[in-house]
């Protein structure tokens, strides 16, 4: 017999997370391979640190302009900096600091910035949709991708780093051309059957590539590399349709958020519908009788450290009346990821902001739906460990599930809550490094890192 619970931790708990000093910044992220730090300090100054908890300075670059966007390159070897304002691009070496590079395009301007998959090459989009700007690192040239239908995303790059996909526009017929690691070479022009193709995502395993429409109208699409069209799915045909997407690790699953707040499996092998997670705001006792629901304790102004279950059916989870006359109304599951193993997966509806429900996959289940006093801000899955989740709902504190392993017959979920050591540090944003052995936080002016340790 399989239970679920959750135990909590006290709120001065600092076994799991060892914190850093606080620094100054405006933005910080993680190099690709977690080795490093970027942060952007005064605008102009950016400061490399080690990712180690004294987060030792590494190197500094000035800048000439306010910085605007900040992109590590892939292998985490370059790093360049964006002004849009002045269609500027600064790029530095961490392996050689004495090599500066500089690009600027006054013609058409900067608006979004992406490396290739090969880190040769940076790719530019424009004003109005013109065209994609390759500036090859290597010799010095540019080339151009003609059509791009969007100016900040439909640019992404495979998880083996082979391809780069663009979503273009030609002479208003929708498709996606898939380019080599260096983003030179044209692999294969794809013509999707879409009305208003919005966005893509590769499968881990970079066999596949979701496609999906723009929310009016329901239709996910799943091609091969070669352009082969492996499934066209649709699960109905009036209402709003597909809000979020999520790989399975192992890309025998795919997770589809809509709209209509259900999450639809489907799986891989055969393109079949494996299961449908339903997301009511009532919990009666039809609903998932596995699920056990757990209601954080406290006033809403101090996050509680203690959590309650709530064994009483009919339940309402409370929910915010969204305004349907509004594009893109708060509703539906915008967030739909499964863990390191694929063995959970983690939702979470807009109409329901203090809630977020885990799914047992192996059991096509809810095991677990968890109440917090205030909105969830953000949820990420450990990079490794399939058990860590950590949660952030805008305040001091940081929320992470672990895993106990007290009964072998039991799976428990331990929920640790513990505040980041500072009165005034609200969590906008939480990242993950590669490894998952640090997470960083970051303030609208402060940032700091904590190094994850695995509590005995």
């Amino acid at each position: 017999m399989h239970t679920h619970s959750i135990t909590t931790t006290t709120k001065n708990n600092n076994n799991m997370l060892k914190f850093s000093d606080f620094y100054k910044h405006t933005q910080s992220c993680f190099s690709p391979n977690g080795s490093y730090v970027a942060s952007v300090v005064d605008q102009k100054r950016l400061v490399i640190r080690n990712n180690t908890a004294s987060l030792t300075i590494m190197h500094v670059f000035e800048c000439q302009h306010i910085i605007q966007q900040l992109h590590w390159s892939p292998n985490s070897k370059h790093i360049l900096v964006v002004n849009t304002d002045k269609s500027i691009i600064q790029i530095w070496s961490l392996m050689d600091i004495y090599w500066h590079g500089r690009i600027k395009d006054d013609s058409f301007g900067i608006r979004r910035v992406w490396w290739s998959a090969d880190s040769t090459s940076i790719l530019c989009s424009c004003e109005f949709k013109l065209r994609i700007s390759v500036w090859m690192l290597t010799d010095n040239q540019v080339r151009y991708i003609q059509y791009p239908k969007f100016m900040e995303k439909g640019c992404e790059i495979s998880p083996d780093g082979k391809y780069v996909a663009v979503i273009e526009n030609r002479q208003g017929k929708e498709g996606i051309s898939i380019y080599t690691w260096s983003a030179t070479a044209l692999f294969k022009h794809i013509i999707t059957d879409t009305i208003d193709l919005c966005n893509i995502k590769w499968s881990p395993d970079s066999q596949f590539l979701a496609v999906w429409d723009n929310c009016l109208y329901y239709k996910l699409l799943v091609y091969g590399v070669d352009g082969l069209l492996h499934t066209s799915y649709q699960a109905y045909e009036h209402g709003l349709g597909i809000k979020s997407i999520g790989w399975s690790s192992d890309s025998n699953l795919i997770a589809i958020g809509s709209y209509d707040q259900k999450v639809r499996l489907l799986r891989t092998s055969d393109w079949k519908l494996v299961s449908e997670f339903y997301h009511p705001s009532t919990l009666d006792q039809k609903f998932q009788k596995s699920a056990v629901v757990y209601h954080q304790d406290g006033s809403t102004k101090i996050p509680a450290v203690s959590y309650r279950t709530i064994s009483k059916r009919p339940f309402n989870i409370p929910i915010l009346r969204p305004e349907y006359n509004l594009p893109y109304p708060k509703i539906g599951i915008s967030y739909c990821q499964f863990n390191s193993n694929g063995k959970y997966l983690c939702t979470r509806d807009d109409s329901m902001p203090t809630a977020f429900w885990i799914w047992d996959i192996s059991r096509l289940e809810c095991c677990m739906i968890v109440l917090q006093q205030q909105s969830v801000k953000q949820l990420a899955w450990h990079p490794s460990d399939p058990s860590i989740l950590a949660i952030t709902c805008g305040h001091q504190y940081v929320y992470l599930t672990e895993r106990n392993y007290n009964n072998d017959d039991d799976l428990q979920l331990k929920l640790g809550v513990v505040p980041v050591p500072a009165a005034d540090f609200s969590i906008k944003k939480l990242h993950w490094s590669e490894n998952g052995e640090s997470l960083l936080f970051t303030d609208t002016g402060l940032f700091c890192l904590a190094q994850h340790v695995i509590s005995t």
